[in-house]
């Protein structure tokens, strides 16, 4: 197992903007977050990769404290997918639902500023994935 010591941050180039619908176990606040920035968090390679990402956002759009988790919402997640799903180093590549779709982690994981989610790649998908990285292996992912 390889934890990620300095973060690789994914660009966004277009702002990926997500609602939540209040109907997490965690929060009842219907919201929209505008996510700032994704960062690679942990990877574990071998025949798959799995892959675990913080996904930014300020205060301002989404406060912990008064907001409660943003863990479990659908609707967030659904448009999280949907908006990573159009960033050129996972088009094609993470599905919608599903095998290859990401998912929050554990609620242990979550952040006061960040979502943590995560997926599992497998054959072309993870092939794909790191060929866009330009790494040979999910071996040669533990530098990040």
């Amino acid at each position: 197992m390889t934890t990620n010591t300095h973060r690789f941050s994914f660009p966004i180039e277009t702002p990926i903007v997500c609602k939540t619908d209040g109907k997490g176990l965690w929060s009842r606040a219907a919201r929209t977050i505008t996510v700032r920035r994704i960062e690679l968090d942990h990877i574990d390679g071998g025949e798959d990769l799995y892959l675990s990402f913080r996904v930014y956002f300020t205060k301002k759009d989404w406060n912990t404290d008064r907001h409660g988790l943003i863990y479990t919402d659908n609707s967030f997640i659904r448009d999280l997918r949907n908006g990573m799903n159009k960033m050129p180093s996972f088009h094609g590549i993470l599905a919608t639902r599903g095998d290859a779709a990401v998912d929050y982690t554990e609620q242990g994981q979550q952040g006061d500023n960040y979502v943590s989610v995560a997926v599992l790649l497998k054959g072309k998908r993870m092939d794909e994935f790191l060929q866009r990285l330009g790494k040979q292996t999910p071996h040669a992912l533990s530098g990040f």
